[in-house]
């Protein structure tokens, strides 16, 4: 119904605006259980991983060579920032040094942050608004890498290197 000047009535207006916040919380609501769901296949990986190298947990094996030990948090990147993920530490037990772990070493590939926040860039994102336009945070996960100087210094070191492969060597 439009009234007497064509505009849609107040209580059509107020519908349309109850709408779109319905909308807005289906669309987080997902995007919010795609992060959390990627969050858990990281950790998964990391998991089996662990199981391949140290052997299934409590299980005694007179073999061997590295074991589990404690947990701590690294950042990996997940959705244009880095995000913590807590996960168990490994270490060899004849010089009792730390191990790495190559899935994770790989959930913390730089190049790839660098290359989503230089399209975000690139498709006129500024700076500042890099943060919005990127998934919502969710409570509870700490996030970083998505700050002005953090965006900036990215996009400088991606379009330095993509030059520099550029030139005939």
């Amino acid at each position: 119904m439009k009234g007497k000047e064509g505009r849609p009535k107040k209580q059509e207006r107020i519908s349309i605006v109850e709408e779109k916040s319905v909308q807005e919380e289906v669309r987080d609501s997902l995007l919010e259980q795609v992060i959390l769901m990627g969050i858990e296949c990281y950790t998964e990986l990391i998991t089996d991983e662990i199981t391949q190298i140290c052997g299934e947990r409590y299980k005694h094996m007179t073999c061997r060579e590295v074991t589990r030990w404690s947990k701590t948090e690294t950042s990996v990147v997940l959705g244009g920032k880095k995000i913590s993920l807590s996960h168990p530490r490994i270490r060899n037990i004849k010089d009792n040094s730390e191990k790495e772990i190559s899935t994770i070493s790989s959930l913390k590939d730089q190049e790839i942050l660098s290359k989503r926040q230089a399209e975000q860039m690139i498709l006129g994102v500024s700076t500042r608004k890099c943060k919005r336009s990127l998934e919502a945070d969710i409570p509870g996960i700490k996030t970083k890498s998505h700050s002005k100087s953090s965006v900036s210094r990215n996009f400088i070191a991606i379009t330095q290197a993509s030059s520099l492969s550029g030139l005939p060597g």
